[in-house]
């Protein structure tokens, strides 16, 4: 458990110590209760599973971890706490298929959008199908 302390430095030296010339730290009586406070008060356990949460755009978009169909949209899932990332694919007849990942350090929500197959080209890097469009022929003038 992490606990703060607060230390403030002493307006004046006593002439007595000897390092006269420098100040010298002094913990507050605020310090030393907050400081006990936090000692006896512990933070509750985690819990040993979290809930992963998956949503789409598409009702009904299937989630596949692996060749493993996990649900279909929206679902949740649970896992155990810190048993390592889930690479899932969210797909859906008609859509590009999504490949992203989903964390279990904590409860986590996934929201997928999915985007249709004919609006392809609004996404970033996309590459036309040089087969799926018309070439002109050459003309000779």
């Amino acid at each position: 458990m992490k606990r703060l302390v607060l230390l403030l430095w002493a307006g004046a030296a006593s002439a007595q110590t000897p390092d006269a010339g420098k100040p010298a730290l002094v913990r507050t009586a605020e310090a030393n209760a907050a400081a006990d406070a936090g000692a006896s008060a512990e933070a509750p356990p985690e819990p040993a599973t979290v809930t992963v949460r998956f949503t789409s755009n598409v009702r009904g978009a299937k989630v596949f971890w692996g060749k493993k169909v996990l649900c279909e949209t929206p679902c949740a899932i649970t896992r155990p706490r810190d048993s390592g990332p889930l690479d899932v694919v969210v797909r859906a007849g008609g859509y590009l298929p999504l490949h992203t990942r989903a964390f279990t350090f904590d409860d986590y929500t996934l929201s997928a959008r999915l985007t249709p197959t004919g609006a392809r080209h609004t996404l970033f890097g996309h590459k036309h199908d040089p087969a799926a469009t018309e070439t002109a022929a050459p003309t000779n003038h």
